[in-house]
């Protein structure tokens, strides 16, 4: 018989927070019979799978998947891989369900069948969870709005990538071949960008169901490192393939320009240019983006316009320019 929902959980390293993550899901109100819990251990060398044993020893829907340290997005693939339920829903290792909110969006899913369901989430600081041991609040009366994914993702400004504010039905993402891509950080772009384009039916809901938690040690937080660059300059590219694919509307495709426009900004701007020190890894950052999307361009608004044809006619003064600003920024502050 099937499940009606997959919950996949990729592990590395967290003893700390793994205790509170589980006990928020089985919080749920959801029968064990109803839904599987997989956990996908990536390499941990700490005692993060001696907490998730003694845990979830009493449970008979957890089913355990080791591999080597081989990153999130080939953990997160491989449970899909063994998932069984209609829905599926991925949930980070050192975050928490509010409770009984699967329980609520599950049940929003199953009962409108759409490709994936969107619901709200809080971000929390550690001390600010540690006051708290478990997420009980009195939900607002359930509102929702369907359409296509399209529909949403350009109606909100391209909305957050998040993955976990989501579940997604399981033959959807089958059916479109959609899964992680293995190796790089920014998985989540890619993946939720797809999602969007791809879906007939999508629901979306103001029920609170995730707390993400901020930690200054998490990769949004951490140093930003050469492979962070190459990694993302790999999610700007497989977005700007899928473009292509996807028979946009012109509204839509210029909607859409300024979405990857927001991704090339930061990439360059905020990343490259702020972050790596040396002159050589910024022209190979530059040059890496350039061999992959070579045709990458943008053309809404005045702003788009320059900084598309600075960086087609030389990226290196595009570097210049970025640099320069920056500096001048500091002088007059």
């Amino acid at each position: 018989m099937q499940k009606q929902l997959s919950i996949i959980i990729p592990v590395y390293n967290v003893e700390k927070y793994i205790c509170t993550c589980l006990e928020s899901i089985f919080r749920q109100g959801l029968a064990e019979e109803d839904y599987e819990l997989i956990i996908a251990d990536d390499g941990s060398t700490d005692k993060s799978m001696e907490v998730i044993n003694d845990l979830t020893s009493q449970h008979n829907n957890v089913s355990i998947i080791s591999q080597k340290h081989l990153g999130v997005a080939l953990a997160r693939n491989i449970g899909l891989a063994k998932a069984q339920g209609e829905y599926v829903c991925f949930i980070d290792s050192d975050d928490m369900l509010i409770d009984d909110a699967l329980r609520k969006l599950l049940g929003k899913a199953l009962e409108s069948r759409a490709d994936f369901i969107l619901a709200n989430f809080k971000s929390l600081r550690d001390e600010d969870i540690a006051k708290r041991p478990f997420f009980h609040i009195n939900q607002e009366e359930i509102k929702q709005e369907e359409n296509t994914g399209k529909y949403f993702f350009f109606k909100y400004n391209c909305p957050s990538p998040v993955i976990w504010r989501a579940l997604y039905r399981l033959q959807f993402l089958q059916t479109n071949h959609i899964q992680f891509i293995p190796n790089i950080i920014y998985e989540d772009y890619p993946f939720t960008y797809k999602c969007y384009l791809k879906a007939k039916k999508c629901l979306k809901t103001n029920i609170l169901l995730y707390i993400y938690r901020n930690r200054h040690s998490s990769i949004t937080h951490s140093s930003i490192t050469k492979r962070h660059i190459l990694d993302y300059s790999t999610s700007i590219f497989k977005s700007w393939e899928l473009r292509k694919t996807e028979g946009l509307t012109h509204e839509e495709y210029r909607k859409d320009q300024s979405y990857i426009f927001s991704m090339f900004h930061h990439l360059t701007k905020n990343l490259i240019f702020q972050n790596v020190k040396g002159f050589s890894d910024r022209i190979h950052s530059l040059d890496y983006l350039g061999a992959l999307v070579p045709d990458l361009r943008f053309s809404n608004g005045s702003r788009e316009r320059v900084i598309s044809l600075l960086y087609n006619i030389s990226p290196r003064l595009l570097m210049f320019l970025w640099i320069a600003w920056c500096n001048c920024r500091k002088i007059w502050r």
